[in-house]
């Protein structure tokens, strides 16, 4: 019996042994994860320092248990990193921003290139894999004459060079986002804006004379109307108050919408010589007013009769000849208009019609007359000035630019 109870002290002592030993082994290993936790703890600190603020509506990380257990640490520690990384995908995605940009553009670290869009790649006709890691100014030179960093110069797959304008971000790590726009495309559009620019005023020119003319022709009629006041009845007098309602609309339409005059300057060369056939005034009176804005020197008559006699006073570059007018029309005036000048050997006019009805027909009896081309009416100013500079270009265009 002695000896099984000195066996059994000897392994109760042994497994005490064994257990304190395997104690302190466990407290030292809990004692070396200390220290990987703790930089796992001030990395994922710093990295919720980088977060921005709408992104930090929540603590990071509770307050710590001095009795809390290395497991329950590390736990809590493996958490929070799942946190953290659904917080960073909700951040910008600024690759996919720059991919979806209409406009070449580029990432760049130090100046070196780092990530270049689509349209950039395609531009310069080089893969990405080419591009991404070289160095910024290998790719974008500085623009000839430029005194700012603003325009630059890129080599074109097929096009030799071309200037952009260079609008760059940077975030003071040594980030730069750059976005280019092209010059050439910056300059048609602002050819286009002001070309917009000038119809719409010659539009507004016109209305503003239309209205004009209108307030013109209702003087006579009111003055009439005012002569047979008393032998009018009472629809006579509201016929009377309305027209001179209208005569007071158009007045304050009128004083509102005509622009100020602009200063034309004397031309060194003789201007070309328009005549406007037109037996309607307020026809004849628009297409003055956009032709005379143009440089041209403009002569008008109300007929063919009168045309023809102005022709043998003097030539015209160009006449515009409506064809709906009394006898003789506008066909036959043309014909009469062509006669004259081979029989004097002069140089032609341009003769374009002036009509509602353009079919093919209408058309072939134009050219059987002896007319150059046709203008539909009712027209716009721009389609007028778009006719005159195509059969006066050189001349128009100086006079006018």
């Amino acid at each position: 019996m002695l000896t099984v109870g000195a066996l059994l002290l000897g392994s109760a002592l042994v497994l005490v042994t064994f257990l304190l030993l395997f104690q302190r082994r466990l407290h030292q290993w809990e004692l070396g994860f200390e220290a990987p936790c703790d930089q796992l703890e001030h990395l994922l600190r710093n990295v919720y320092s980088s977060l921005p603020s709408r992104l930090k509506n929540q603590r990071l990380l509770p307050a710590r248990d001095p009795d809390e257990g290395i497991e329950s640490r590390l736990h809590g520690l493996l958490d929070t990193q799942q946190r953290l990384l659904e917080r960073l995908s909700q951040r910008p995605q600024l690759e996919a921003m720059l991919e979806s940009l209409a406009h070449p553009a580029f990432l760049a670290h130090e100046g070196t290139l780092l990530e270049v869009n689509r349209p950039l790649e395609q531009l310069l006709g080089r893969p990405r894999s080419a591009l991404e890691g070289l160095e910024l100014g290998y790719v974008l030179r500085h623009a000839e004459g430029a005194e700012t960093d603003l325009r630059v110069r890129l080599p074109l797959a097929k096009e030799g060079w071309r200037e952009f304008r260079l609008i760059r971000l940077e975030d003071g790590q040594g980030f730069s986002l750059g976005l280019l726009e092209d010059l050439d495309e910056q300059r048609h559009s602002l050819a286009q804006l002001t070309q917009a620019r000038d119809r719409a005023r010659q539009e507004a020119s016109l209305q503003a004379g239309y209205l004009q003319q209108l307030q013109q022709e209702l003087v006579p009629l009111l003055e009439t109307l005012e002569n047979y006041r008393g032998e009018m009845g009472e629809e006579g007098s509201a016929l009377e108050s309305r027209l001179q309602g209208l005569s007071d609309l158009l007045a304050s339409l009128v004083d509102g919408s005509l622009p100020p005059p602009e200063a034309t300057p004397s031309p060194v060369e003789p201007r070309p010589q328009v005549l406007i056939v037109d037996d309607g005034p307020v026809n004849v009176m628009l297409a003055r007013q956009v032709l005379e804005g143009e440089g041209l020197r403009v002569v008008t008559a109300s007929g063919g009769e009168e045309a023809l006699a102005l022709q043998r006073e003097q030539r015209f570059d160009l006449v515009l000849m409506d064809i709906y007018m009394p006898a003789p029309d506008g066909l036959e005036s043309s014909r009469r208009w062509r006669e004259h000048e081979a029989r004097r050997g002069e140089p032609p006019s341009v003769l374009v019609a002036l009509t509602a009805n353009a079919s093919e027909a209408d058309r072939q009896g134009f050219r059987e007359a002896g007319m150059d081309d046709y203008l539909a009416k009712p027209y716009r100013p721009h389609s007028l000035i778009e006719l005159v500079r195509r059969w006066l270009p050189a001349s128009v265009r100086e006079q006018g630019s």
